[in-house]
């Protein structure tokens, strides 16, 4: 958003403080209750159609922001296995 003010002079009006700004952070931080995190480092997706309607909602599937269909090339290389021993624990 532009600003309506016009500052001439900018060191100057930084210096004797002739336009006053208020800036604040705030940041937000998961606290869990437990004291395992396993459950929460696997992102699991609870509600699928939420998050497809939550796109529709912002216009992400109307395609207009000047995206390109991608070109891609795969290399596969496979070998055999020349030495390998199973645990004895199986």
């Amino acid at each position: 958003m532009p600003s309506s003010i016009k500052v001439g002079n900018l060191p100057v009006a930084l210096e004797q403080r002739l336009f006053p700004s208020v800036t604040t952070w705030n940041r937000l931080e998961a606290r869990p209750r437990t004291q395992q995190f396993e459950r929460a480092l696997q992102a699991e997706v609870r509600d699928a159609l939420w998050m497809l309607t939550k796109q529709w909602q912002m216009g992400e599937f109307r395609g207009s922001d000047a995206g390109s269909p991608v070109f891609s090339k795969l290399l596969l290389d496979t070998t055999r296995l020349t030495k390998y021993q199973p645990d004895a624990a199986v």
